[in-house]
């Protein structure tokens, strides 16, 4: 470009080609003279090209919109849909026309007014500190906004609340009910959560919120109609119109949502996931969220002074074997000490150098110790930084508790996932690792409790492939893992080690997650003809799993869809892929959906189940925690032989209730702390 700036067009600049600076370039310039030439030829637009032309034919005409949206919505395209002005005027469509309840007469006359039975649409308007700012209530064509000083006048709307002949529509409803309990507010079932009916729906869609539900299922745009703010008349004047009228709004669209989306669950034939798991969960999720995980953070503070003190020993120890300080966090600088200074030969480049990631590193450890040193220090000091330093900063000030969120819509398989604190990612290996865990205590007078299910994956495996000696070990009650190597090895029991157990373990999962030979060999240790080899046996020797596995692959490109056990789908559109890569991919999560979200589905049921008979029997228990296949409690000293009883019953009858073929087994541990407690 700059060239071709300089002398006007490439002709020229190849005329006087001798004119260019630097040599190299000139040099490239000669040898390339006809390529040039060629490029431009290509770039130009033929104009003599025999092409008639019809202003009125080509004229740009605006889209069929309806027609567009209906295919957008098809295609799964949700931001290009976002960028559709709606086909109506404000004018045109119904407003939404909202009274203000600002005394108990009004809020009973709005009551009175509803048609028995009517969906009601429900939107919380959330205030930044604690509290809540108001309500929004509608049944569609009768919208209602209720400032929260109402306590006063709220009578007839708490009877409302509490109608369990009326379905309460909203989105996100854990937030809704943690919001209202802060208030002393109870919002009675049944309810309709439309973030998590949409996941249902939509399980690979991350975007799960109103603005798209509403226009993808209604044709509808929130805030279409929204008036600019006129200016205040005073400096006092702070009342905040728009976010009530968008609550409002937002109310009476949920309320036009509940049919629509129930004949959309019944049609995929989701509605029984959603209405006897999905939505009892929600509760339980919220009192899990309340309850909190007591933290022990003066010991937290210890272990983290005693991180620093052994992060300063490795650095010493660094410096000392790379022969002069460096910057250990600077991966460039690492790669000059390791790849130059030390002579190390790299593994692999990336596009800023050569790589120094933890595999890598793993990989040189065995020619030189810096290496490991340096896997050592990263370790130590992610460790320190993520959990030790961090959780402490994010204990609840008033209940001196962590609060994690439980997230209902993320995971397409089904799981629950956990932020802000991530508690399903706690280190479970290594000393330190287990010493963070030692922090997760029970306050004084109480335990803890945790409930594992034991191979509950390897188990819906035999369920669902009904593969005949999978079957008979689990009734007979005997070790999975054992069985394989027995199987594999071709050896009895007695002559099982440890490491062809841990063999065995891992060709099982992986197995189930769908494995390469290379990724187990990897796993293991082993040549890829080994792994080759175990993988081929175990199919042999459990042939039925095989077929499943066939089947799900084939019912996946199929249907397009995998099913779990209770009927959850997972959309695998990687299978009809061109790319090989991207099929093997869509293959793996053909085999392994089933497999994990018939779990996920199972534990959903037993935390449902569990928690309501503790309600009933054990109210002083608190379930505190779920990580994936565990359950935390924290129990009462007093009680904890009857919780135990109570629990491990309640979860291994959750297998029958389900129609499992298999038992499921329970694995209880209980201990002052979380390392303690683990079974």
């Amino acid at each position: 470009m700059k060239l071709i700036t300089q002398f006007g067009t490439i002709e020229e600049l190849l005329r006087r080609v001798e004119e260019v600076t630097p040599p190299r370039i000139k040099a490239l310039l000669i040898d390339q003279a006809d390529n040039a030439r060629l490029s431009r030829r290509l770039a130009t637009i033929q104009l003599d090209s025999p092409v008639l032309f019809d202003a009125v034919t080509y004229h740009l005409k605006p889209p069929h919109q309806d027609q567009l949206i209906d295919l957008l919505r098809e295609l799964g395209f949700t931001t290009l849909l976002k960028s559709f002005q709606p086909s109506f005027t404000p004018a045109e469509k119904d407003m939404v026309e909202t009274e203000v309840l600002q005394d108990e007469a009004s809020a009973q006359r709005f009551v009175e007014g509803l048609s028995k039975g009517d969906p009601l649409g429900l939107q919380c308007l959330i205030s930044p500190g604690p509290g809540v700012q108001g309500i929004a209530l509608s049944a569609g064509d009768k919208t209602a906004y209720i400032p929260l000083d109402v306590h006063a006048y709220m009578r007839p709307i708490i009877l409302v609340l509490h109608d369990s002949t009326r379905t309460k529509v909203v989105h996100d409803l854990k937030a809704t009910l943690l919001a209202f309990h802060r208030i002393g507010v109870t919002l009675a079932g049944p309810y309709l959560d439309t973030m998590v009916a949409d996941y249902l729906l939509n399980p690979n869609r991350r975007d799960h919120q109103l603005e798209t539900v509403a226009f993808e299922m209604l044709g509808h745009r929130l805030g279409a109609g929204k008036q600019e703010k006129a200016d205040p008349k005073s400096l006092f004047d702070a009342e905040d119109t728009g976010s009530r009228e968008e609550a409002a709004e937002a109310a009476s669209v949920l309320a036009k949502l509940a049919q629509p989306m129930t004949e959309r669950l019944l049609e995929q034939g989701s509605l029984a996931l959603f209405t006897d798991v999905e939505m009892p969960l929600v509760p339980v999720l919220a009192e899990i969220e309340r309850n909190g995980f007591l933290l022990d953070v003066e010991g937290l503070g210890g272990l983290s002074k005693e991180l620093e003190r052994d992060l300063d020993k490795i650095m010493e120890t660094i410096a000392v074997v790379a022969g002069g300080e460096f910057n250990i966090n600077s991966p460039k600088q690492l790669a000059t000490v390791l790849f130059e200074k030390l002579g190390l030969k790299p593994i692999r480049k990336t596009k800023t150098g050569y790589s120094t990631d933890e595999d890598t590193l793993t990989q040189l450890a065995t020619q030189h110790e810096l290496p490991a040193q340096i896997v050592n220090y990263r370790s130590l000091s992610k460790l320190k930084s993520t959990y030790v330093d961090a959780l402490p900063e994010l204990v609840n000030p008033e209940t001196k508790r962590l609060h994690t969120s439980l997230n209902q819509t993320v995971a397409a398989t089904g799981r629950l996932s956990s932020t802000e604190p991530n508690l399903q990612n706690i280190p479970v290996k290594g000393e330190y690792g287990l010493r963070i865990r030692e922090a997760f205590i029970a306050p004084l007078g109480h335990t803890l409790l945790c409930a594992d299910y034991s191979q509950i994956e390897p188990r819906i495996l035999a369920h669902l492939s009904q593969d005949p000696r999978l079957l008979a070990v689990f009734a007979k009650g005997e070790d999975i893992h054992m069985a394989t190597a027995m199987e594999i090895f071709s050896l009895p029991s007695s002559q099982i080690t440890r490491d062809m157990r841990r063999v065995a373990k891992t060709v099982v999962f992986g197995i189930v997650y769908g494995i390469s030979p290379f990724g187990l060999s990897q796993n293991i240790g082993v040549s890829q003809a080994d792994a080759k080899k175990y993988i081929e046996t175990f199919f042999e020797k459990f042939s039925a799993v095989r077929a499943l596995m066939d089947r799900n692959i084939e019912e996946g490109k199929t249907k397009g869809y995998t099913t779990t056990i209770l009927g959850r789908r997972r959309p695998i559109p990687e299978l009809q892929s061109g790319d090989p890569v991207q099929r093997g991919f869509g293959e793996r999560m053909a085999v392994n959906s089933p497999i994990q979200g018939s779990a996920a589905d199972l534990i959903k049921v037993a935390m449902i189940n569990v928690n309501n008979l503790l309600h009933h029997e054990m109210p002083h228990t608190k379930m505190i925690l779920q990580v994936h296949d565990e359950l935390i409690f924290e129990v009462p000293e007093k009680d904890l032989d009857e919780v135990k009883q109570l629990v491990k019953t309640e979860m291994e009858a959750t297998g029958k209730k389900l129609g499992l073929s298999v038992p499921l087994k329970v694995d209880l541990g209980t201990g002052h702390n979380w390392r303690i407690a683990h079974p």
